[in-house]
Formats: structure tokens, sequence, C-alpha cells
């Protein structure tokens, strides 16, 4: 797959749009370092991608905004932190932006190593440039209530990085087999 091909106006827009509103979000009402979380690095990455016409880096990011999404919530509905209005909006807007891209775009069959790779420069930037207080990315201890199960940080990150391979491996063959049906079956009518 082509890292960059003719992207339509909309999604140019849509990337614009992104970009401008993750930027605004983090100065306006937030500290600019929130933009190291890797949802709003993976919007920012999104947005960037569209507005550039890089339809595979757009994917890195919407695959990222996606699980930052569900880890998200799963921190919520842990942690009882229910009080974030906008956090709730940006979220589950980007969130719908991101599932919106896959069914808008084609996905490679090696999307799943480009996700990976974002993880680990996720990790690399959280841990040069954040505090180890703030835990950005789980970049420098383990999440509270796992430290039961795991004796050191480095056997936390090695599962949870086996664990993400895992998973973006996966959902990355069943959205390419789901496409390549689709398309199979939208080219025989």
């Amino acid at each position: 797959m082509l890292l960059s091909s003719p992207m339509p106006r909309y999604l140019r827009i849509i990337g614009l749009l992104l970009t401008l509103a993750i930027i605004a979000i983090n100065t306006v009402f937030r500290d600019p370092s929130n933009l190291l979380w890797m949802c709003n690095m993976s919007t920012l990455l999104t947005g960037t991608a569209l507005l550039l016409g890089f339809r595979y880096i757009a994917l890195v990011g919407a695959t990222w905004i996606i699980i930052g999404w569900c880890s998200w919530l799963v921190n919520v509905l842990v942690n009882h932190t229910y009080d974030e209005t906008l956090s709730y909006i940006t979220h589950f807007t980007f969130g719908c932006v991101a599932l919106f891209l896959f069914f808008r775009l084609p996905v490679g069959r090696w999307l799943w190593l480009g996700c990976f790779g974002w993880y680990l420069f996720s990790q690399l930037i959280s841990r040069f440039f954040t505090p180890p207080s703030e835990n950005i990315n789980l970049a420098f201890a383990i999440w509270p209530g796992w430290d039961g199960f795991f004796s050191s940080y480095f056997s936390f990150w090695c599962f949870l990085s086996s664990v993400c391979l895992g998973f973006l491996f996966g959902v990355n063959r069943v959205i390419f087999i789901f496409q390549n049906k689709k398309s199979k079956s939208n080219s025989a009518n």
C-alpha cells in the first residue's frame, strides 16, 4: 500500500479539523503536556496525516485513537473519574472519526507493524519528555491494581507490549479480511 495517494477533500478537511481541535483543546483548556498522551498524540498524527494525504499513517493514528478510547473508558470506570466533560466529548468525537476512517480507507496487510512502531515511539517520547509521577502512557510504572501480578515494571512492560502486539496483529487481520471480502462482493455485483 502506498503511504500517500490522492485523498478526498472531505478527509483533508476532517484532518484539518482534528489537528486544530486537538491543539486548541490541549493549549486552551488543558496543559500542553497532555498532547503526549497516546490518544492525543494519535489524534494529532491522524489529523496531520489526513491533511497531508498519508492514508496508512492516518490509519495508524486512528487505530490508537480507538485503543486509547477503550483504555480511557476502562480508566474512567475503574477510577470513577466521571466529572471531566471535555474528556468525554473529545474521546467520543475523535473515536467516532477514527471508526469512520476504517469504513473509508483501505486497511493494509501490515498496518499492525506501523501501529506497534507508533506504540514504541510513544513509550520513548513519554519516557524522555514526561515526569515519572504522571506515568503518561504507562511508561514508568505498573498500572495501579496490576502490581500484584508483576514483580517489576520491566515484566509488566513486556506483558503489555506482547498483548499489544498480539491484539494489533489480530485486529488488523480481521479488518483486512473483512474489507477484502466486502470489496470482492462489491466487485461481483
